[in-house]
C-alpha cells in the first residue's frame, strides 16, 4: 500500500483518498470527494517505453494488417457510427493513441486529412509502413497542432493509459474547432463486470492502465474541460482468441503473459474470433460548443 498516494487528478483531494487493493504490485485507490479510481505512484519512462515496445502490439492477431483484421473491422463500424454523428465534419480527423493506425486506415475512405499521433514508436512506424501520413509518435500533451484544427479527435482505449487526464482532455478541446466532437472509449469501473471480478477485472491491469473512470468521473471531466452534449453508449467489438487468453494471461502476471506470447502465435489462434459486450466499456462522445472560441 502506497503510504502517501498523489492526489486526485480530477478534484484535487489529497485527504480523502481510500486504499482499495493491489495489483500487479501498484496500490489502488479511489478518491472519497469525486469517486476517482486510480493507481498510487505512476510508472516510470522506462516501464512505458518497455510496456509499449514490439512485443505489446505482436502479442496477438489483434493488430495484424490484414484486411479483416479484428482491429480494422472494429474501427470500421467505429467510423459508421461516427458517421451518423449531426453535423460531423470530414476535413481533418486526430486520432490520439492510434496504435499501428486501423481507425486511420478505416477513416481514409470518408475524411480529408488524417493525423495519428502514439506513445509508441514502433507503433507509428508500423503505421507510416501501411502507408498513412502525418503520423506523430510522443506524448500527446508535448505536441502541438494549431488551434481549432479539427473536426474530430479520437482516443480509443487510451485516456485510462496516459499520465493527466484533465491536460489531455484541455489539449483536445483547444485542437477542435467549434461544433467539432471528441470521441473516447474507457473503461467503467463501475460497471456489473467490474463490482463482480474487483482486481480480477480485466481492465484492472496497472501500470498499463492508470486510471478507472466512471459515468460520472469521466463527465466530469470532460464538463470541465469545456465539453458538451455528452453521450455515453456501449458497445462491443469483435475480440480474437489468442487475445483473450494474452489478456487472461496477464490478469495472472506480466510474466506469464510474456511467456504465452509465442505460443499463441504459433498456434494462431487469431483465426477464432468473438463479437463480445460485457457492457464495461464506454463510448463516450462529447462536442465542443458552437460558439467557443
Amino acid at each position: 500500500m502506497a503510504a502517501n498516494p498523489r492526489p486526485c487528478n480530477l478534484c484535487g483531494e489529497e485527504r480523502q483518498i481510500s486504499f482499495l487493493y493491489t495489483r500487479n504490485g501498484y496500490s489502488i485507490h479511489k478518491c472519497q470527494r469525486c469517486g476517482l479510481v486510480y493507481v498510487g505512484v505512476l510508472p516510470t519512462a522506462g516501464e512505458l517505453t518497455e510496456l509499449y515496445g514490439d512485443s505489446f502490439f505482436e502479442a496477438s492477431s489483434k493488430f495484424d494488417a490484414s484486411a479483416n483484421s479484428p482491429s480494422l473491422v472494429n474501427a470500421r463500424d467505429r467510423v459508421a457510427q461516427i458517421l451518423r454523428l449531426p453535423g460531423i465534419g470530414r476535413t481533418r480527423w486526430l486520432d490520439v493513441g492510434c496504435a499501428t493506425g486501423e481507425f486511420l486506415l478505416a477513416g481514409s475512405e470518408v475524411a480529408g486529412e488524417l493525423h495519428g499521433t502514439d506513445i509508441s514508436a514502433y507503433a507509428i512506424s508500423e503505421g507510416r509502413r501501411r502507408g498513412l501520413q502525418n503520423l506523430r509518435d510522443g506524448n500527446f500533451t508535448d505536441l502541438d497542432y494549431s488551434p481549432e484544427y479539427f473536426d474530430l479527435i479520437t482516443m480509443w482505449d487510451l485516456i485510462e493509459h496516459v499520465e493527466d487526464p484533465a491536460r489531455v482532455l484541455h489539449k483536445a478541446f483547444a485542437y477542435l474547432r467549434p461544433g467539432g466532437y471528441l470521441v473516447l472509449s474507457t473503461g467503467d469501473v463501475d460497471s456489473l463486470a467490474s463490482k463482480v471480478m474487483g482486481r480480477f477485472w480485466h481492465l484492472m491491469i496497472p501500470p498499463m492502465h492508470t486510471y478507472f473512470f466512471s459515468r460520472s468521473t469521466i463527465t466530469r471531466y470532460l464538463q470541465e474541460a469545456g465539453f458538451t452534449d455528452l453521450r455515453i453508449t456501449y458497445t462491443g467489438k469483435i475480440v480474437p482468441l489468442d487475445f483473450m487468453v494474452e489478456k487472461a494471461a496477464r490478469l495472472a502476471s506480466p510474466r506469464l503473459s510474456q511467456a504465452v506470447q509465442p505460443v499463441l502465435r504459433k498456434l494462431g489462434l487469431g483465426r477464432v474470433r468473438f463479437s463480445i459486450n460485457l457492457f464495461d466499456i464506454m463510448t463516450v462522445v462529447a462536442r465542443k460548443p458552437a460558439h467557443a472560441s
